[in-house]
C-alpha cells in the first residue's frame, strides 16, 4: 500500500492557536502555512500512535507545519510533488462542511474518509519514500491540517 490511514486522539494535538500570532508564510491566495515547534514528549506520543509506530524512527528530525486554507474559488489544486523526506504525516484537523477533497498518493486515490466525525479523534495519513502526491479541494470555506515531515 502506498499510504496508511490511522486514528489519533485529539488530546495528543496541542493547541495550535498559541502558534498563530504572526509569521505565516503566504503560499498563495488561498493557503498559508507556518513552521511550528511541538514539545518532543508530545511529538513522540503522536509518532507512537497505533498503526504508524512501526514505520517511524523517533530519532529522525521532524519539520512540523500548520497549514490553513481559506478557499474562495470552488476548486483548489495541490500540484503533484514529493516532500523529499522518508515519510510525511498529514493530520486532518478541521474543514467547513461544504468542503470536499480528493487526494492521491503515487497516483492512487485515497478512498478512506480522511475527515473524522468522531469528537475524540482525528484521522491521519502517512506515506513514505518521497511518494508523489496531489490533491483537489472543492467548495468554499476553511480547511486546516497539520503536517509532520521526517528530515533525516
Amino acid at each position: 500500500m502506498n499510504y496508511r490511514i490511522f486514528q489519533i486522539s485529539k488530546s495528543l494535538i496541542p493547541n495550535l492557536e498559541i502558534h498563530n500570532s504572526k509569521d505565516w508564510e503566504i503560499y498563495d491566495e488561498e493557503c498559508k502555512r507556518k513552521n511550528i515547534s511541538i514539545d518532543n514528549n508530545i511529538l513522540n506520543k503522536i509518532l507512537k500512535t497505533k498503526d504508524i509506530n512501526n514505520y517511524i524512527d523517533l530519532n529522525d528530525n521532524h519539520l512540523i507545519q500548520h497549514i490553513k486554507y481559506n478557499l474562495k474559488n470552488n476548486k483548489y489544486h495541490i500540484c503533484k510533488h514529493d516532500d523529499n523526506c522518508k515519510y510525511t504525516i498529514i493530520i486532518y484537523l478541521s474543514k467547513t462542511k461544504t468542503i470536499s477533497d480528493k487526494f492521491f498518493v503515487n497516483d492512487t486515490l485515497v478512498t478512506e474518509n480522511i475527515w473524522n466525525k468522531n469528537d475524540s479523534k482525528y484521522t491521519g495519513l502517512i506515506f513514505w519514500g518521497n511518494a508523489d502526491h496531489e490533491g483537489y479541494i472543492y467548495g468554499n470555506g476553511e480547511r486546516e491540517i497539520l503536517c509532520i515531515f521526517s528530515e533525516s
